[in-house]
């Protein structure tokens, strides 16, 4: 039950990013905001950036499935209420995106550490698939799905479908976990059986001596095998974010109609991004991590080549070959960005196994906030970059930005 309860988990943490990345883009680029507006708005992405601050008080206060059910109960209740709004009420729907961020990163926290204590090392691999595809396929339902279906439900309908979700994925938390699960768990250094006790901090009081030890072990741990992780979360994802990320919006912007834009970038990308990241699981039982990443990698450079082209054809008057070829480039480039997620967050879970019991999920979310900065930084910046640069040009960046991690990655030691 422990894979199809982590998928479950993860798949919700991921619909609030397919709504605010997939779905509400897309809406309002119909409605006649400029790029530079759209890209603005990924800065309300803001608390998964601190998320490293309220790591601690999960580590130290309270049980795993107290963070998950008191974090998910708020992503019902935001959902009802983003039901309530007009959905061009954008100061109003910023504040629930916010809250939603919040609420996802604490969840986030609190599921990475489940997981970490529960994944032995020969579970790291479907475990990880677990975690990217089930928040795939939370993007699909966000994103994707809601962009297809908003043709057929009404605004209130498609959050009361989200909302119901939610209540299904509480229930689950709230019955296969006891309040102790997370620390009982067997995984690495947390291994138990009748004569044996869990390994695994007993809960700390909650004060600011606690934090500030579970913070600074944390940031301790690891030494250069930490700080050459933390590098390449920074950088493995900054030419890819920018290149598909502004690819819906190229297509808008082409004259594709919303409907088509929605399926094949919503719906058949987010599935054949999927498809990539299940790949990670044999993939990753057959070859290590990090040989699977230099790979994919270097794989994916003619592929963003390949976009550059269109992106330039499209700037001079592209003829009709340029929707399919983009399309046909971008699931190439979803399915091989799948392996490279699956295999990074592989490693990232890896490294944060060796540090010690009482700071492991701070640990980790250390790493998963810089794998989220490196992302975001860059993608906030795409938008205004297009409207000056032009997507040529700039498409032209991002193959460049994505041709430095196979560099780094040739150093990186694991």
């Amino acid at each position: 039950m422990l894979l199809p309860l982590l998928l479950l988990l993860y798949m919700v943490q991921g619909i609030p990013y397919g709504f605010q990345s997939r779905f509400l883009p897309i809406y309002l680029r119909t409605h006649g905001l400029s790029l530079s507006i759209l890209s603005s708005l990924k800065l309300l992405y803001t608390p998964w950036l601190l998320k490293t601050l309220w790591a601690p008080l999960v580590d130290a206060y309270r049980s795993k499935r107290w963070w998950l059910i008191v974090s998910m109960s708020g992503l019902l209740a935001t959902c009802l209420g983003l039901g309530c709004l007009e959905p061009t009420q954008l100061w109003v729907l910023a504040g629930f995106m916010a809250t939603q961020n919040l609420l996802a990163s604490l969840q986030d926290i609190a599921v990475d550490a489940f997981a970490i204590v529960s994944l032995s090392p020969s579970q790291l691999g479907s475990g990880n698939v677990a975690q990217v595809v089930g928040y795939k396929l939370g993007a699909v339902l966000g994103g994707g799905c809601l962009v297809t279906l908003a043709d057929w439900l009404p605004w209130s309908g498609l959050f009361v479908g989200l909302a119901a979700i939610y209540a299904a994925a509480i229930y689950a938390a709230s019955t296969s976990l006891g309040p102790d699960d997370d620390a009982r768990r067997s995984g690495p250094d947390n291994k138990i059986d009748g004569n044996k006790k869990s390994s695994a901090a007993p809960e700390q009081a909650l004060s600011l001596g606690a934090y500030a030890r579970t913070l600074s072990s944390a940031l301790r741990s690891g030494g250069s095998d930490t700080a050459s992780m933390a590098g390449l979360v920074l950088l493995y994802k900054l030419g890819e974010q920018g290149a598909l990320g502004m690819l819906p919006l190229f297509l808008v912007d082409r004259g594709v109609s919303l409907g088509q834009v929605g399926f094949w970038t919503g719906v058949v990308g987010q599935v054949t991004s999927v498809l990539g990241s299940a790949l990670g699981g044999p993939a990753l039982a057959r070859w290590p991590a990090r040989s699977v990443l230099l790979a994919c990698c270097c794989v994916r450079l003619p592929l963003l080549c390949g976009l550059a082209a269109c992106a330039s054809s499209g700037v001079h008057g592209a003829s009709d070959m340029v929707l399919p070829a983009s399309v046909l480039l971008m699931n190439a480039s979803l399915l091989v960005s799948g392996l490279i997620t699956t295999s990074t967050f592989a490693l990232m879970m890896r490294c944060s196994q060796t540090a010690p019991p009482a700071c492991r999920a701070t640990h980790y979310t250390g790493l998963a906030t810089l794998e989220v900065l490196g992302k975001l930084m860059f993608s906030s910046a795409s938008g205004v970059i297009v409207d000056g640069l032009g997507y040529g040009a700039s498409y032209v960046l991002f193959l460049v930005l994505a041709a430095l991690v196979p560099a780094y990655l040739h150093r990186y030691v694991c």
